[in-house]
């Protein structure tokens, strides 16, 4: 069955507006084994509403289309349907009794305009709205169901779960579920990961899908299956395969974030960690402590932004700093032993580099980052040239000195 949503509201085209109406409609359809194919934000102008309610029809089973259905003049909603499929508008008298009732009960006279939400498309079924006082309508056109439901986020949740979500399940033949997955890669760009998973990405076409963030790839991926269980089971299958073809580059799957996963290898081997950054200005530290439970391994992180803290926290060699310059390898390592040797720790990380977007030559980019990870085995030191605005750059240094430290906790497994 194909299925779109169409969001009617002049303030949903607004910089501020946000659809939480479709999100809660997607996630509600989905759980009955129903795709959204579409999606259409609209301003409350009646002949766009119109065209756009033929289109609908043209290519889809089932429309729900939230908003514009109150008792105001830009509430065009229903008459624009009425003129898309040739159907008038017509009196529902008990939903009048009902607005009436409403307004009586709470001592005030029933304002004449509101008399707009008891019309109704001509044929429709009226969908009781109690919390409110903009009733939904269901439409059959030509084997084609049209839904209307309030604009009004608990309004239209309300007349959903009471009035249409049964209904739904009769017309959805087979007991099914649809269901989605979100896998996450580190350490790899994103044509990367399409390349690796150029298989797969052919055989799922349309099931599988890649958005490239900062500092990760996500891969979605959704399944049709006869029940929640049955869905887990083909999940947890392409989990192993995409483990299988990306191998440590596969991070974990849904909220799991890199510096939750780093802290849990910590915690495993019992070890503990100190940071000193230069660049990232204490953005490390602040992405390792929002992971509840992090003092169990992280013991302090050190922002050494000038030269002199450099040399008289962590003491960096000051013949160090001038003969090789603060952002270079050198620097870098000494930083990691430095901060690793003052708190005695297991672990050590040092960040150097240019943010941007001044301070850079060509000798030294700006982007030039240079990150070491510090242990009883010894240093690691590698060179970035990271793209972007300054913002960035931090984040990805952070990025990248995580993705170090977690391949050096892998390999001591």
């Amino acid at each position: 069955m194909r299925v779109e949503i169409i969001s009617i509201g002049s303030e949903m085209l607004a910089p501020e507006g946000v659809d939480t109406n479709s999100l809660y409609l997607t996630r509600e359809l989905n759980r009955l084994g129903l795709e959204v194919q579409l999606k259409t934000t609209v301003g409350d102008t009646k002949e766009i509403l119109v065209d756009t309610f033929k289109s609908a029809l043209r290519r889809s089973e089932l429309i729900i289309a939230t908003g514009g259905i109150g008792p105001t003049a830009d509430d065009v909603t229903k008459q624009a349907l009425c003129r898309a499929i040739g159907r008038q508008m017509t009196l529902d008298e008990e939903v009048l009794d009902y607005l009436k009732d409403r307004f009586a009960r709470r001592g005030k006279p029933f304002p004449p305009h509101f008399q707009q939400q008891a019309t109704i498309p001509q044929g429709s079924l009226v969908l009781k709205n109690p919390v409110g006082t903009a009733p939904g309508v269901w439409i059959t056109e030509n084997q084609k169901n049209v839904i209307l439901l309030p604009g009004v986020p608990h309004e239209m949740e309300y007349v959903f779960h009471n009035s249409v979500l049964l209904r739904l399940r009769e017309i959805v033949k087979e007991s099914q579920i649809l269901d989605r997955r979100v896998f996450k890669v580190v350490g790899l760009n994103e044509s990367e990961v399409d390349q690796l998973l150029k298989e797969e990405m052919a055989e799922l076409k349309g099931n599988i899908s890649l958005l490239a963030g900062w500092g990760e790839i996500e891969i979605r991926l959704k399944v049709i299956g006869r029940d929640k269980a049955e869905a887990e089971r083909i999940f947890d299958q392409y989990e192993a395969h995409l483990r299988q073809k990306l191998g440590s580059h596969l991070l974990g799957k849904g909220e799991v974030t890199l510096e939750g996963v780093v802290g849990e290898l910590l915690r495993e081997k019992g070890a503990t960690l100190a940071v000193a950054e230069s660049c990232t200005g204490g953005l490390l530290g602040s992405r390792i402590t929002d992971i509840s439970g992090s003092s169990d391994y992280f013991n302090r992180g050190i922002v050494a932004y000038s030269n002199v803290a450099k040399i008289e926290e962590l003491d960096v060699p000051q013949e160090l700093i001038e003969s090789h310059g603060a952002v270079s390898p050198e620097v870098a390592k000494a930083m990691a032993e430095g901060v690793r040797r003052l708190s005695q720790t297991d672990y050590g990380i040092g960040i150097t580099g240019i943010a941007g977007p001044t301070g850079g030559t060509p000798d030294k980019p700006v982007g030039l980052v240079y990150i070491g990870v510090a242990s009883e085995a010894g240093t690691r030191v590698e060179k970035f040239i990271l793209l972007g605005s300054r913002k960035k750059v931090k984040f990805q240094s952070a990025q990248k000195a995580l993705e170090m430290l977690r391949e050096v906790l892998l390999a001591k497994r």
